[in-house]
């Protein structure tokens, strides 16, 4: 019996034979790949398990995690005895909540995700993702998941405290939320931003102060925009941690950050200035 061998021709899927017939080999379906990427739902799989595992090493990391449980309470409560005073009702409730928002995000949510961002570059995790199945946007995202959902929980209790212990209102939380998952995209961004020129993790403290600082202070949660001078006042107003303040105020109680957090900043400045006078 006659022995037939076969070749393969360059064309995609044909074989010729050696009596000059030619075939068409299928391919099965399994092994075609989507020339487009990653359906969706296999990003989805993959973000939800390198969180996991970013929720791990978020908890194991008591530096990490001290700031984001912490500071932000602190530097609320440091203020609250003083405006307890002089504040009552919707607009205290309203200051605790913008002022806890404001810290919240730029410590857990930006100071952290910059530490963790360099931290994962050192290790050569983004490099290896380059190389393999998940891609680094894919990992920074997972990274966020933590800081993100630390953040929405403390404003949250936040929000529950104002509304049990001083008789606060909330208006529309949809609206605090928005602001707050807004801020965290934008935070997001501007923390791989920074981590690119931040060389080590102990650098990424002083890395993100001028950021930090620059959001605080045209926030109106720590001075009002109202002290300030007219241009400068002006620049603020269009600052994004200016429109995630003014989106709290208007989401606890109706009115923007000259309700609460603006109002509340004006009085601290205005005690802090009269003790340095009269000292």
């Amino acid at each position: 019996m006659n022995t037939i061998h076969t070749s393969t021709a360059h064309d995609a899927g044909h074989t010729t034979n050696s009596l000059g017939r030619t075939t068409t080999a299928t391919t099965p379906k399994a092994t075609r790949r989507n020339a487009g990427g990653a359906a969706p739902s296999s990003a989805i799989k993959r973000i939800y398990s390198i969180s996991r595992a970013e929720v791990l090493l978020f908890v194991r990391n008591p530096t990490i995690l001290l700031t984001a449980l912490l500071l932000p309470v602190v530097m609320v409560a440091m203020l609250a005895p003083t405006l307890g005073s002089v504040m009552e009702g919707a607009a205290f409730g309203s200051f605790i909540v913008q002022t806890l928002a404001v810290w919240a995000l730029l410590l857990i949510v930006y100071v952290n995700l910059t530490t963790i961002f360099v931290s994962r570059r050192e290790d050569g995790v983004f490099q290896r993702m380059s190389t393999g199945e998940a891609s680094p946007w894919e990992g920074m995202i997972a990274a966020s998941v933590p800081s993100v959902v630390v953040t929405l929980v403390q404003i949250t209790l936040g929000v529950v405290g104002a509304l049990v212990l001083v008789e606060g209102t909330v208006v529309n939380p949809l609206l605090i939320l928005a602001a707050v998952l807004g801020a965290s995209v934008f935070l997001g961004g501007v923390s791989a931003w920074t981590s690119r020129y931040t060389s080590t993790v102990e650098g990424a403290q002083f890395s993100t102060m001028p950021v930090l600082m620059v959001l605080l202070f045209t926030s109106g949660s720590l001075i009002p925009v109202s002290v300030l001078p007219e241009m400068l006042a002006q620049l603020s107003e269009w600052t994004p941690f200016y429109a995630v303040n003014e989106l709290i105020g208007i989401g606890m109680t109706g009115a923007g950050a000259g309700a609460g957090a603006g109002a509340g900043a004006g009085v601290v400045a205005a005690q802090v200035t009269g003790s340095f006078l009269d000292s």
